[in-house]
């Protein structure tokens, strides 16, 4: 399910325990139920939808290592930038890891460095016993022999070399898991959730926070399949928040062009016109409401 999905979800179950959308009221005595209600396909203002305020840019903060959690190093609200540490992960293990792959690396480079002059004085052998068989001294079955001997050690060297280039590579491959232990921020923005607990052991993966971009927030809501027509670009909606005061006014820019899973709804979105960003609200991102197409539309 996709974070919109799931914000929605919460917010239609935060609804339900409420007791569900409003239903439409009856006409009065001796009304016209015909004029009581809206032409089809034109907004019902009064009609309400649950909603809830978003962020349009968002990032989960996940940790790169498992481990244990050491720090902590925000709270929920904090302010950051684009690489502001958020937890850091004991890195002790890793810190051994690399002193052994470091240790592993250096005796690869000795032994690669050890083929080579084997290399070398194969090659040296296998040219005095040419210039021998030149001279007669010795035989072409000799010069045979050295010959196979400078081939068994350049494959040595390759294999040596090889290693090296292993161990090397595990050093780089420890070094970036030891600079993952700082867990940082993937964007600027506010953080929103702190999951991360110090003395908490995660796995590679793992949410430790969440951040938001609190300077474009839209609404989203949920509407019936049949009423999604009543809700076009342009609309001029409302969100009212649960349990506070104030509204916050939006102006629809999406309407999803088919059903979201598992919700069998329409999910619309509005954009807030709130050019203090979410400091402005009465309320942060997350936050829960009904949502009314606004009077005169």
């Amino acid at each position: 399910m996709s974070g919109r999905a799931r914000a929605l979800c919460a917010a239609l179950a935060v609804a339900a325990a409420c007791g569900g959308t409003s239903e439409p009221a009856a006409p009065a005595a001796g009304g016209d139920p015909v004029s009581a209600a809206a032409p089809a396909g034109r907004p019902r203002a009064g009609d309400d939808h649950v909603g809830v305020l978003a962020a349009r840019r968002s990032a989960t903060v996940a940790a790169e290592v498992g481990g244990r959690i050491a720090e902590v190093l925000v709270h929920i609200g904090d302010r950051v930038e684009v690489g502001a540490p958020i937890a850091r992960i004991d890195d002790l293990p890793a810190r051994q890891r690399l002193a052994a792959a470091r240790a592993a690396a250096e005796q690869a480079r000795a032994a690669r460095h050890g083929a080579a002059l084997e290399v070398d004085d194969a090659r040296a052998r296998l040219a005095l016993a040419r210039r021998m068989l030149d001279r007669g001294i010795t035989s072409r079955e000799s010069v045979r022999a050295a010959g196979v001997a400078v081939g068994v050690a350049e494959a040595a060297r390759e294999r040596a070399a090889a290693a090296e280039r292993a161990a090397l590579a595990e050093v780089a491959e420890v070094e970036r898991q030891l600079a993952a232990t700082t867990v940082t921020a993937p964007l600027a923005g506010v953080v929103s959730q702190v999951r991360a607990r110090v003395g908490d052991v995660v796995d590679r993966g793992a949410a430790l926070a969440a951040v938001i971009d609190p300077s474009e927030l839209r609404v989203r809501f949920a509407v019936p399949p049949d009423r999604a027509d009543e809700v076009p670009p342009g609309t001029r909606v409302v969100l009212r928040p649960s349990g506070v005061g104030g509204e916050i006014p939006a102006i629809v820019r999406h309407v999803a062009p088919a059903l979201e899973p598992p919700l069998r709804l329409v999910v619309v979105e509005a954009e807030v016109a709130a050019p203090g960003g979410a400091g402005a609200l009465p309320v942060q991102p997350g936050a829960v409401g009904r949502v009314t197409v606004a009077a005169g539309e």
